[in-house]
């Protein structure tokens, strides 16, 4: 028997610079020690370090908030998709992309025009650079901004977030299209402290909380995810 050594192309932007930074991780790599992807500036380092229970952490800089955010993905989610992108739990911007090399790079090249029509919209010139929207970030001296803005507590966000995504990545959706035997087509959609799960296709919703109660508290441990009206009718 062959084994193939499996391996993910993994990318961030640094806050710092705002150069990308990319590197291949194999599997066989995540059952040492703690991996370092450290930006070439000396200011940003991506830290992936595999769980007891299989499951990966990533410790991800963010180019809007003052700390650096923490997820836990799935093998799966890490290895077996063409391109997986985490994004910051504020702003809904994505800060970190896994997967095929080719559609790393290439998210990573759409990120880079997402964050230059932002300049542009914050009246920038066309000649605008990620450079200048990392100097508005560093002049902005009330830290407490970025923890208060849009959720009531980022890090329970960011892993509501996760559970939906890795509950998709599974396949553990679940909707009137699945009941027909379907594929249903899923939209995530972040507001303050909330995440609204939706089917396209067939109209069945789910809004999950996020914040410190006791439903979010135990959404956090399911194994399947039933959008809400999967049984109405068409």
């Amino acid at each position: 028997m062959v084994l193939k050594n499996t391996e993910s192309t993994i990318a961030y932007r640094c806050p710092h610079c705002g150069s990308g930074i990319l590197a291949m991780v194999g599997v066989f790599a995540l059952s040492g020690d703690m991996i370092k992807l450290k930006c070439d500036c000396g200011h940003s380092e991506l830290l992936i370090q595999k769980c007891g229970d299989g499951k990966i952490r990533l410790t991800v800089p963010c180019m809007f908030c003052p700390k650096p955010h923490q997820y836990v993905l799935s093998h799966a989610a890490f290895f077996d998709q063409s391109i997986y992108s985490i994004p910051c739990g504020m702003t809904g911007v994505d800060i970190c992309f896994i997967g095929h090399k080719d559609e790393v790079l290439s998210a990573l090249s759409d990120n880079e025009k997402q964050l230059l029509d932002m300049l542009k919209e914050a009246g920038y010139g066309d000649d605008a650079s990620i450079a200048d929207l990392l100097r508005d970030e560093s002049d902005d001296d009330d830290e407490t901004y970025y923890d208060d803005v849009n959720f009531t507590d980022n890090h329970i966000y960011d892993m509501v977030l996760f559970v939906v995504r890795e509950l998709e990545a599974d396949d553990k959706i679940v909707c009137r299209c699945t009941e027909r035997g379907e594929t249903g087509e899923y939209d995530i959609v972040c507001d303050r402290d909330e995440i609204y799960v939706s089917c396209s296709r067939c109209g069945a919703r789910r809004e999950i909380r996020c914040n410190g109660s006791m439903s979010t508290q135990a959404f956090l441990d399911i194994d399947s995810l039933i959008l809400e009206g999967m049984f109405a009718d068409e």
